[in-house]
């Protein structure tokens, strides 16, 4: 009578750690990842807010075409080329 006594809390013990581990923690799990997907469409909507921001932006490139621009004279002078170092930058300089 014990033995089966023993047996059948064993099985309503098994039943409940097992209805616990797959039905219990396994809405914890789906809670949790509405708070991650909420967090994601949140962020999502953000980069697409500023997204359309950006392709709002008009560029203008008239300026480039204005005389005052492009009839400009360059009065830098060119920097002469010279041997920079030498060769072999360890060997005596005798």
């Amino acid at each position: 009578m014990l033995k089966n006594l023993t047996i059948v809390v064993g099985l309503i013990a098994l039943i409940a750690l097992g209805f616990y581990l797959f039905v219990l923690d396994d809405q914890a799990l789906q809670a949790g990842n509405r708070a991650v997907t909420t967090q994601a469409q949140q962020e999502t909507q953000e980069f697409l807010r500023r997204l359309n921001e950006l392709k709002s932006v008009e560029l203008r490139t008239d300026v480039f075409d204005d005389p005052r621009f492009t009839n400009r004279v360059d009065y830098g002078t060119p920097v002469p080329l010279l041997p920079v170092g030498r060769e072999n930058p360890f060997e005596p300089t005798n």
